[in-house]
């Protein structure tokens, strides 16, 4: 079976600076199946807990009007515009360097998903040498079985953020982790 992410694009591309803060990023359509709702809510505790990060939202661009106005009416009424960037438009050829930026940041990408039939932007990510938390739905669970991601129940925000804060604070694991990922 031929390799379905395209190695001659997806691939660490060091920025020429790192942030100066982990970027934990988020990246889907603001649709039920991708579950934002969980990723604010992982946003809201990552604030109370720590001041070291800062979350992006990547997507949404092609959502309905009334999708992005209650994205913009949940951001402000959590108070998560100092800690959340959205970015609702990026080009498929500029995903590598985002990728590579959140790793390179010593963030990861999340997926809350509540329904995955293959995971192709945790592929993706991972092959950009990006660590991934996901929730353990669908094909996610296989793609990660070798340790190459952390996984969490669906819907279990506090085990995500715990994920999330592990590899935060944890660069052996983290290391291991993007090791694997690029096997």
């Amino acid at each position: 079976v031929p390799n379905c992410v395209d190695e001659q694009l997806f691939h660490p591309h060091p920025p020429a600076q790192a942030p100066r803060r982990p970027i934990i990023a988020w990246v889907g359509k603001l649709d039920e199946h991708k579950n934002i709702r969980d990723f604010l809510d992982l946003a809201e505790l990552l604030d109370i807990r720590r001041s070291d990060c800062e979350c992006w939202i990547v997507g949404g661009r092609t959502a309905p009007k009334r999708a992005k106005e209650l994205l913009r009416e949940d951001l402000e009424r959590r108070r998560l515009g100092h800690c959340v960037r959205w970015l609702p438009f990026v080009s498929y050829h500029t995903m590598p360097p985002l990728y590579s930026l959140v790793a390179a940041s010593g963030g990861v990408l999340v997926s809350t998903s509540i329904a995955e039939s293959f995971g192709m932007t945790a592929l993706e990510a991972m092959a950009c040498g990006c660590p991934l938390v996901a929730s353990a739905v669908g094909a996610i669970p296989d793609l990660l079985a070798d340790g190459s991601g952390l996984l969490f129940p669906l819907y279990d925000v506090e085990s995500a953020a715990q994920a999330v804060q592990l590899l935060l604070d944890d660069n052996d694991l983290r290391m291991h982790q993007i090791a694997q990922a690029q096997k």
